[in-house]
This record gives structure tokens, sequence and C-alpha cells, in this order.
């Protein structure tokens, strides 16, 4: 069993090292708020870019807090559209990933969320 005495000194020996640590890497009580949680940043794929899938993922990347990760058609031109369309909004975003498999997106675990504007067939195995 462990004495009073020695549980103090490990708690206080341990307070000093994240004191000391979080300064000697540049932390203090301002910088927390730079930093960006799980939840503060919507990854998102769209299925679908001929016409309004186009439109939203520009929406999208004038977003705050989301990102465009995926662009999924089975039209290669379409797909260059919306990325071109999507980097010329503002040329310091990421550049979307090109796919033409809407399973790979579905598959995919660090996409957060997904736009589907294909056709209406297309809609519900997409949803499930």
């Amino acid at each position: 069993m462990e004495k009073r005495r020695d549980i103090i000194k490990k708690v206080t020996a341990g307070s000093a090292g994240l004191a000391i640590g979080a300064t000697a890497f540049g932390f203090n009580a301002k910088s927390y708020r730079n930093i960006q949680g799980a939840n503060d940043k919507v990854r998102m794929g769209i299925i679908g870019v001929n016409s309004r899938g186009n439109a939203m993922g520009k929406t999208f990347a004038r977003t705050p807090g989301a990102e465009v990760a995926v662009i999924c058609d089975v039209d290669v031109r379409a797909i260059s559209k919306a990325i071109k369309t999507i980097t010329s909004y503002d040329p310091a975003l990421p550049e979307p990933r090109a796919e033409k498999d809407c399973r790979k997106v579905c598959e995919d675990k660090s996409i957060d969320a997904i736009y589907i504007a294909t056709p209406d067939h297309w809609h519900t195995p997409l949803t499930i």
C-alpha cells in the first residue's frame, strides 16, 4: 500500500511535468481555441456531380467547417469539372479525391457525410 506522501509527490511531479511540457510545446490557454476537435470539421463525399452535385460542392466548399474530400461520378468529365469548381473558389482548399465507384466512397471511413445527387433510382441503394 502506498503512503499518502508518496501519492502527493507523484501528483505534484505529474502536474509540474504537464505545466512545463505544455509551455515547452507552445500550448497556452489562448492557443486552445485554435485546436480543432474531431467534430469541428465534416469531411464530405459528393456522389453525382453533373449538375446539382456540382453546385452543392461549391456551397460545401464555402461552408466553414466542411471539407469536400471526395468527388464521385461515373462521368470523368463531370468529376474534373466539379474539382475545378471547388478548387477555383479557394486555391488553398485541399483538392478532393476523384472516384468513379460510389461503393468505395461509402466504404471510406474518413468520410463523415455523403451528399447524393444522383438520379432517383440510385438514392435507395446508396442510402442502404
